[in-house]
């Protein structure tokens, strides 16, 4: 698929230390990144700089911490690593059901089939046989599905000791981890039972 213009720009504007730097395996994985968002995106966006050290970083199974401003494009950071792995899932760890819904909406615009996962999430026995089968690619979860609750395990602390689903986890993002330390905590107007 031939790239557009602004695309080819972006390339071009690369640092080339940051190009020269890749291995030949990396250097055709920023090519990828740049044309699928370039095919999704009908030529109105390329990746970042940032988002490709990410992207580097995170398909060579390395940690990444990353630090931005809002609307600078870190949601983007976590998308780039799900267009180039389609076999992969994605745990996000999103502690606000808002930006949760958000989340959803943002990744199926890219083509990545995404669920929130939390108190609301329903308990069929269906939708839960798609989540194990991996049939969404981006799970967006609060932190309290992770532990026991009330004396209940939550599906998702349950699904995570079948290994067959664990083999197929790519990635682990936890956005906003600075509300991550209040998890389990009554929010405005909760109480605590």
């Amino acid at each position: 698929q031939p790239l557009s213009l602004a695309a080819r720009d972006a390339i071009e504007d690369l640092l080339m230390d940051f190009m020269s730097a890749l291995s030949m395996t990396q250097h055709q994985q920023v090519l990828e990144a740049f044309s699928r968002l370039d095919l999704i995106s009908q030529g109105s966006q390329c990746p970042k700089l940032f988002q490709l050290r990410c992207l580097i970083s995170l398909l060579s199974a390395r940690h990444v911490v990353l630090r931005a401003a809002t609307g600078s494009g870190k949601t983007l950071a976590m998308i780039l690593p799900l267009l180039l792995s389609p076999n992969k899932i994605a745990i996000t760890v999103t502690p606000l059901k808002l930006l949760q819904r958000d989340h959803v909406h943002e990744f199926e615009q890219y083509g990545i089939l995404s669920i929130t996962i939390n108190h609301d999430t329903p308990h069929d026995q269906t939708l839960w046989s798609r989540v194990s089968a991996g049939a969404f690619c981006n799970l967006l979860v609060i932190p309290e599905q992770f532990f026991p609750e009330g004396g209940h395990i939550p599906h998702l602390a349950l699904l995570l000791k079948d290994l067959n689903f664990v083999k197929r986890i790519g990635f682990f993002f936890i956005d906003e981890a600075h509300f991550i330390i209040m998890a389990g905590e009554p929010k405005a107007g909760e109480k605590l039972a």
